[in-house]
C-alpha cells in the first residue's frame, strides 16, 4: 500500500499520481501526438519540395528532349535537301551530255 498523501492510489504508469493524474497524463499524450503531427506535417513538406524539384527536373529533361528532336528534325531536311541537290546536278549533267551528243 501506497501511503501518505496519495492515499490508497496507486501511481499511474510509473509517475506519481499527485503530481499527475488523468488529466495531466491525457494532455502529455495530446503534446506527444501533437508534435508527432508537427514532425509527419515537415516530412511532408519535405516530400512536397523532392517533388517539386522532381518535377523541375522533368520539365527541363522534356524541353530537352524537344529540342533535340528539332535539331534532328533540322538534320533530316538537310539531308532532303543535299538529295535534291544530288539529283539536279545529274540531270543537268545528263542534259549537258545529250546536248554534247546533238552537237
Amino acid at each position: 500500500l501506497v501511503t501518505g498523501r496519495q492515499g490508497w492510489r496507486r501511481p499511474l504508469l510509473g509517475f506519481r499520481a499527485g503530481t499527475w493524474g488523468w488529466r495531466g497524463l491525457l494532455g502529455r499524450m495530446m503534446q506527444l501526438l501533437g508534435w508527432r503531427m508537427q514532425l509527419l506535417g515537415w516530412r511532408m513538406q519535405l516530400l512536397g519540395w523532392r517533388m517539386q524539384l522532381l518535377g523541375w527536373r522533368m520539365q527541363l529533361l522534356g524541353w530537352r528532349m524537344q529540342l533535340l528532336g528539332w535539331k534532328m528534325q533540322l538534320l533530316d531536311c538537310r539531308r532532303q535537301l543535299l538529295g535534291w541537290r544530288r539529283q539536279l546536278l545529274g540531270w543537268r549533267r545528263q542534259l549537258l551530255g545529250w546536248r554534247r551528243q546533238l552537237l
